[in-house]
């Protein structure tokens, strides 16, 4: 991974539903080898109840994104 690359981070909130056993799951499914059009798992973090994945950004998926100068996307305007 060079330094110039883009990553997303997803961070579980802590007041999140998914206990440790879906997040590990997460981990071992995302990553495995898969197809070249789902993101990728660069590295996650599972240390003193910080929860978070790091994947490759995908440039064709931004507009899938929250940002902070755009709404969340609804659901159904994501399929």
């Amino acid at each position: 991974m060079s330094t110039s690359e883009v990553m997303v981070v997803k961070v579980l909130a802590s007041d999140s539903k998914q206990g440790e056993k879906e997040f590990q799951t997460e981990v071992i499914l995302l990553g495995r080898p898969h197809h070249r059009n789902l993101v990728n798992l660069v590295g996650y973090c599972g240390d003193k109840g910080q929860h978070m994945l790091v994947y490759e950004y995908m440039s064709n998926l931004g507009h899938c994104l929250p940002s902070p100068d755009k709404p969340d996307v609804k659901f159904g305007e994501k399929l």
